[in-house]
């Protein structure tokens, strides 16, 4: 929607195509249809790795730009995206100012360069704080995923001091499954989210995530697009995400971080 907004504000009409596995197929074929159209370029919204090879190894006769976190170009493809591994790091530091030094990160799929750079920011930023990266889980971006592996860490009495969680999605599942069991977000766990999502503000408590900025996004991916479709040079320096801090982390105690045993009734307060 916001590259639609940005392009028609700039004069130019868009055609939409969705594509669907098997992506060696249905890319090519999209592909071909623009291009039989007349576009003057195209871009393709990839958070898949499957689907980007399948845009990789396609042909096309006007230029192509992929919007795809991490990714690199080819002589094909020229890429472009906003700097998730550095949010990834903004949160991950946000919780290391603050004390923790047991960050665990409930990761996105590493089937989507999302989650990939996502859990590659967190590490980083460990390890430049001298820190080992804590427990890590791959999960599918859902609430339901989160509040089920919530669930199964409180019975196993491992929940860490900070949870990193690689979307609002995520962390919001985590944080009821947390409540239920008399587990405090931040008193007894920091979790700081990613995305910004619609009413992230209205969690309970409001969520400290990591903000994108999908119309700065549209704009400079349209600009890159159009320097490429008029032969000039474009800066391709990607977005840079922002902090954005509210009350879902807070600064570590010196107790140990709460965890209940197996088999045991949740504290209540």
């Amino acid at each position: 929607m916001a590259l639609e907004n940005i392009a028609r504000k700039k004069g130019y009409a868009t055609t939409v195509i969705s594509v669907e596995k098997p992506y060696e197929e249905s890319v090519q074929a999209a592909l071909d249809t623009l291009d039989d159209t007349g576009v003057g370029g195209i871009i393709v919204i990839a958070p898949l790795v499957d689907m980007a090879a399948a845009v990789w190894n396609a042909s096309c006769r006007v230029p192509v730009e992929m919007i795809a976190a991490g990714a690199s170009s080819t002589p094909n493809v020229f890429t472009y995206s906003e700097n998730q591994e550095l949010g990834a790091r903004l949160a991950t530091q946000h919780l290391i100012d603050l004390g923790h030094t047991d960050i665990a990160h409930f990761a996105g799929s590493m089937d989507w360069f999302d989650g990939r750079v996502r859990k590659r920011g967190w590490e980083a930023a460990l390890r430049d704080a001298g820190l080992a990266p804590g427990l890590c889980i791959e999960g599918d971006w859902s609430p339901k995923w989160a509040y089920e592996t919530g669930l199964q860490l409180v019975r196993e009495g491992r929940i860490p001091q900070a949870i990193f969680a690689a979307s609002d999605h995520t962390a919001l599942g985590l944080i009821r499954a947390l409540a239920e069991n008399g587990i405090r977000v931040p008193d007894d766990v920091s979790v700081v989210g990613f995305d910004d999502i619609e009413g992230s503000d209205y969690f309970l408590p409001p969520l400290t995530t990591v903000r994108q900025d999908f119309t700065a996004l549209a704009l400079m991916s349209t600009e890159v697009l159009l320097g490429a479709m008029e032969g000039r040079d474009v800066d391709r320096t990607p977005i840079t995400p922002t902090l954005v801090v509210r009350s879902s982390a807070t600064r570590a105690t010196p107790k140990a971080p709460h965890q209940n045993t197996p088999g045991t009734p949740p504290n209540k307060t």
